[in-house]
């Protein structure tokens, strides 16, 4: 075996070693790519749900107590509405 053998031995194995080497880092990019989408994807998750629960409390807030309507079963309406003028709800609920 002359010099020449050798290193062509080397060679050939080294630029295999490469090859295998840039596989396995394509390979672990990819599962590292899956990993970030599969985290980005529990963030987005989880950001709609926290707003979906804002906006609900929110909304309660802004619209006040409510309470159920006198005279109507199931039916629910804002305290404030009945508490500033009864006579007005009332009236309007006369003859439903």
């Amino acid at each position: 075996m002359g010099s020449a053998e050798s290193s062509e031995r080397n060679g050939n194995n080294n630029s295999t070693t490469s090859i295998t080497t840039y596989e396995e880092g394509k390979d672990e990019l990819k599962d590292m790519a899956k990993v970030a989408v599969a985290v980005a994807g529990a963030a987005a998750a989880a950001y709609g749900v926290c707003s979906i629960l804002a906006s609900i409390n929110n909304k309660e807030e802004e619209d006040g107590p409510m309470m159920k309507a006198p005279g109507q079963n199931g039916v629910y309406i804002k305290r404030i509405d009945i508490e500033n003028d009864p006579a007005v709800y009332f009236k309007g609920n006369r003859g439903k």
